[in-house]
This record gives C-alpha cells, structure tokens and sequence, in this order.
C-alpha cells in the first residue's frame, strides 16, 4: 500500500479509488486469460466445420474458461490418442513388449510432466487403468522404470480434433461438466454423426485440470 504523506485529504481519495477499484470479480483460475494464453490445440481445426469461435464456457465465477476447456479437450483426447506424435516426446523406435497380446509399445519420455499438467489425480488414474477396445489392449504400459504406451492400431481417429460444440451440463465452485459434442466425418469431411460425451474438468489449486473423461475408445462393461 502506498505511504500518505499528504494528509487526511489524500488519503481520503485514496480509499475511494481503491473502493472502486475493487469492483472486477477475481479469477478463480491462475492459468493466463484467453489473450496470453498458449494453445495446444492446432490453429487449423477452428474451420466452418468445427467452428470454435461460437463455444463459451463460464466458471462458477462467470470467468470465461472456453480457452481452457477447448485446450484440455484437444490435449486429453491427444494423449489418449495412440496416433499423436505431438503431445510427448516419444522414443525414436517402436518397442515390442512380448507381455501384451499387442506388443507394439512407444516409450513415452516426459510422460509425468505432460499428464500432470492435464489430468487431476482421478484423471490420470482414469488414464492408467484404460483397456482400448473389446479386446481390452492396456493403453499405457510401464515397465522397469520407463513407460510406454500402446502403438498405433486400426482406427487412427482423432477425436481432439472433431470438435464442434461445448455446453455446461453441471456447475459447482471447483468443477464444470461439459457435454461435449464432436463429429464422426467421411475423407471428405461430411459429417456422419454428431456425438455428445461428458467431459468434466476441476480446478485445483487454481489451474483447471480433467478429472473425468471417458476417452471413446475405452472398452467398458
């Protein structure tokens, strides 16, 4: 607070000033606001067809979080992704771990920092225990200190970049569930089917992180 060496009459119109200064709602996120923002999502997919200009997504504060919640949709969905090349570093040959029925593995090499920075606890336990598909192929591996994670198979979807919608579905003071939609496309970009899944993100410590998300490969019960 700035010293008054000017008197009661200063320090009077200081009080007022700050009165009125205090009257912006704070961030309940510490992640940078939407102009310094870093995207991990490729510019290229905001087209006519997944037009990202038209999602707005509030926090229980009223903060706008769109940037965020688009982010987290795109790095989750590339992490889960056995095609992505561009969310960790991977190790430059293709591993064959005799274990796994499909033993084509890729060592993940930053593997902690990059899902720590996406995922809460809930949502990298979530990432952990993932069977893919109805033969139940482990997604991640980890073996004598290193992890990997399944090779690539026969879909090669990107889910990340087939988004077309988001709405808030639930809201609480440290959690938003979205009902994200995304579209199944031809190779000719016509759309097939709108799909729509929840997608719920918490704020821990101030930083928005996925807590739960059911990746569309996942073979469930």
């Amino acid at each position: 607070m700035r010293k008054n060496r000017f008197g009661a009459i200063v320090l009077s119109a200081a009080l007022m000033l700050a009165v009125v200064g205090c009257g912006d709602t704070p961030s309940n996120s510490s992640q940078p606001p939407t102009e310094d923002y870093v995207n991990r999502y490729p510019g290229e997919y905001n087209t006519a067809l997944a037009d990202y200009d038209d999602i707005h997504v509030e926090d229980n504060g009223g903060n706008d979080i769109s940037h965020i919640a688009i982010d987290l949709w795109y790095a989750a969905n590339e992490i889960y992704n056995v095609d992505e090349m561009d969310m960790f570093e991977i190790g430059a040959h293709e591993v064959s771990l005799r274990e796994y029925e499909v033993p084509q593995s890729n060592e993940l090499l930053n593997y902690a920092a990059v899902v720590e920075s996406v995922f809460t606890q809930n949502g990298v336990l979530q990432l952990e225990q993932t069977l893919i598909g109805y033969q139940r192929f482990p997604l991640i591996r980890k073996k004598d200190g290193k992890v990997y994670r399944m090779g690539g198979w026969k879909t090669g979807y990107s889910f990340a970049n087939s988004l077309t919608d988001m709405q808030v579905k639930a809201l609480s003071e440290d959690k938003v569930t979205l009902a994200v939609t995304y579209a199944i496309v031809d190779n000719e970009d016509n759309i097939l089917e709108r799909v729509t899944v929840d997608f719920t993100m918490a704020n821990v410590d101030g930083i928005w992180l996925v807590d739960d998300y059911i990746y569309p490969e996942v073979y469930q019960e």
